[in-house]
């Protein structure tokens, strides 16, 4: 059934009203509850919210330490030093920085609870899901560099003004499901443990997925790591996207039906496995779906014409059809990944093609007697090749070397001009050679061609 809308001009997530007491009309007529009465929202912002001015890049961030000390004070209570040193290496923060509440700490936080949620309210329960769904944030929201411990729920959630999660950990699964960003969405240097779940989300400004770096150009402790599913299908993304330096350890993230920005940034690294999950291993996304969500990013790259981004998915996507090869295919995936990088080196087939005119000189030499392979021990080996005691010593070594180069690039035309005569009274292994270069040619300069237009964006 299609959603009622109160303004058919309107998207059903725009914030059609906002009532006094703080909750937020949609234009689809869901209801939203107004941040300041969402125990969670309390306790992560009880020392105080940010200013009406507050921005990611500027805000107070003395509160914004003395809120997240209180959060991870609380949630982190039951964490053996092994796990608070491992959130503590996630975030960026001090093992110290995660202990548990002191006495004075905790009556200070109870009462300053109770005053914003009212009497005999009781801080949200250690071991319980994180419920900000269907919550109203008007102001600037700050989790920076917490720690989400328990299965985090956003569903629905609308951020009327900047989200700042950078360096925040979410050790469960973190649900963000048709929430709405209405400016800056800070997800840089997260670390995902889990499921990370944006699917139908709405980017309205920049979404950061990167690594994180400070006005000075420092570097927050790790990349934004996703180790579970990442979930962004039928998400909307309607300015710059970046995933730079992202690492996603198990699973290709799920892009199919999204509308992706033209500005979306993702790693294209030489080593694919430094930011994208190996073909197989333990929880490790099957080759096959691996293969889809290539194919998507693929596609997507195609229509925003960013050809080399389109070129590291398309390798992606070969990888993972190499894998699913029968037995007698993945030959053919061998030889097109190691004589031209599936269609992208152009190095790669010149050094096969100058490797193969080479083989067939040398072996040609080597059967006319010219020199040997052998070591100067056995052989009494000749670095002159053999060739200083004729009147033209290079007289073998140019007719081996034009022999060898005519069969691998046979449309030159000079084989038949300068060698016809020579060819007929080869013997038949150096007329084998010959003929496997020339097919080897024919195959190399195919790659060759293939490298030079995608290199350079023939179409």
């Amino acid at each position: 059934m299609a959603e009622k809308l109160t303004d058919p001009n309107k998207a059903a997530h725009e914030i059609i009203q906002v009532l006094e007491d703080g909750d937020a009309i949609r234009n689809d007529g869901v209801r939203l509850t107004a941040a300041n009465k969402n125990p969670w929202y309390v306790l992560a912002t009880i020392y105080g919210e940010q200013p009406d001015w507050a921005i990611a890049w500027k805000h107070d961030k003395q509160l914004a330490a003395k809120n997240r000390r209180a959060w991870n004070g609380w949630f982190c209570d039951g964490l053996s030093e092994a796990d608070r040193a491992d959130r503590a290496q996630k975030t960026g923060l001090m093992p110290d920085d995660l202990k548990p509440l002191s006495k004075d700490e905790l009556a200070e936080i109870k009462k300053r609870f109770a005053a914003r949620m009212g009497r005999g309210a009781k801080l949200p329960l250690k071991d319980k899901d994180i419920n900000f769904s269907e919550v109203f944030f008007s102001k600037f929201v700050c989790f920076e560099k917490f720690v989400f411990e328990n299965k985090s729920n956003f569903h629905s959630a609308t951020f009327n003004r900047t989200a700042d999660f950078c360096s925040s950990v979410f050790m469960k699964e973190a649900y963000f499901r048709r929430a709405f960003f209405k400016s800056h969405a800070g997800f840089a240097s997260v670390t995902f443990n889990n499921y990370a779940g944006f699917r139908s989300a709405h980017f309205c400004e920049e979404a950061s997925f990167k690594w994180y770096k400070d006005r000075e150009n420092n570097k927050a402790a790790n990349p934004v790591r996703f180790f579970g599913i990442a979930e962004f299908s039928s998400a909307k993304f309607q300015s710059s996207t970046r995933f730079d330096d992202a690492k996603f350890l198990t699973r290709v993230p799920q892009f199919h039906a999204a509308k992706l920005y033209d500005d979306t940034v993702f790693p294209t690294p030489d080593n694919y496995t430094d930011n994208w999950p190996p073909l197989k291993g333990k929880d490790v996304m099957p080759a096959t779906d691996q293969k889809r969500a290539y194919n998507r990013l693929r596609l997507f790259m195609n229509r925003s014409l960013q050809i080399d981004e389109e070129q590291f998915f398309h390798r992606q996507e070969m990888r993972c059809k190499m894998a699913l090869a029968d037995w007698w295919h993945k030959p053919f995936y061998w030889l097109y990944a190691w004589l031209s990088d599936y269609g992208n080196s152009v190095w790669r087939p010149m050094a096969w093609m100058i490797a193969v005119m080479l083989s067939g000189a040398l072996f040609m030499l080597w059967w006319q007697g010219a020199f040997t392979f052998l070591p100067r021990e056995s052989s009494g080996f000749d670095w002159t090749l053999g060739l200083l005691g004729e009147d033209d010593p290079w007289a073998k070594l140019r007719e081996a070397f034009g022999w060898s180069i005519s069969n691998t690039l046979p449309f030159l035309g000079f084989g038949k001009l300068y060698y016809g005569e020579l060819a007929k009274d080869l013997a038949w292994p150096l007329k084998v050679v010959g003929g496997v270069q020339t097919l080897l040619g024919y195959v190399l300069l195919f790659f060759l061609g293939l490298g030079l237009r995608n290199r350079f964006r023939l179409r």
